[in-house]
């Protein structure tokens, strides 16, 4: 099988691959593993994102604990939240600098949805398309999978909050 592969290059340690991104920032596709020496794989993950990569990153490990799983899945919300947010280009009517609660869903199927922001009046007064710009971003997150069981094997919706912490400068 042609996976139309041309070069292939691997990292031994985190700091490694980082490294490498900030040579070859054109790279299609990192497959980045959880448990690297030096700088595990999320570590290593925040720093290339914030370095601008923009393409694929997967996460891989050969024995990821539930903890890792949840870490993941959280870096895929916040990564996709965040780098939607960037995009709008928001202007607030007042300074803020606070933290909302973003409650979310996840229901059996894997989808994941918003059920409600718990953010105080006057962050929504000055930003006042903070809760349609968050279901919008919200509605990009891929599906998960889904992986809450009862006792008896049926697979349920669960939910979970995410903190944000919002900085936003008055337009003059």
């Amino acid at each position: 099988v042609d996976f139309g592969v041309k070069e292939l290059s691997v990292a031994g340690s985190g700091q490694e691959a980082v490294d490498f991104i900030d040579k070859f920032p054109h790279t299609k596709v990192i497959l980045m593993d959880v448990r690297m020496p030096n700088m595990n794989g999320f570590q290593a993950t925040t720093k290339i994102r914030e370095m601008g990569y923009n393409g694929i990153i997967i996460a891989v490990t050969a024995n990821a604990t539930v903890e890792d799983q949840k870490e993941c899945f959280e870096s895929v919300i916040t990564s996709t939240i965040l780098d939607y947010i960037s995009e709008q280009g928001w202007i607030a009517s007042a300074n803020i600098d606070t933290e909302v609660n973003l409650n979310l869903l996840v229901d059996q199927d894997g989808m994941i949805s918003m059920s409600s922001l718990d953010a105080p009046d006057y962050v929504i007064e000055a930003i006042p398309d903070l809760e349609a710009t968050l279901y919008e971003a919200i509605n990009l997150i891929p599906q998960a999978e889904a992986g809450v069981k009862t006792n008896v094997g049926v697979l349920v919706t669960t939910s979970f909050t995410l903190p944000l912490r919002i900085f936003a400068q008055e337009e003059n």
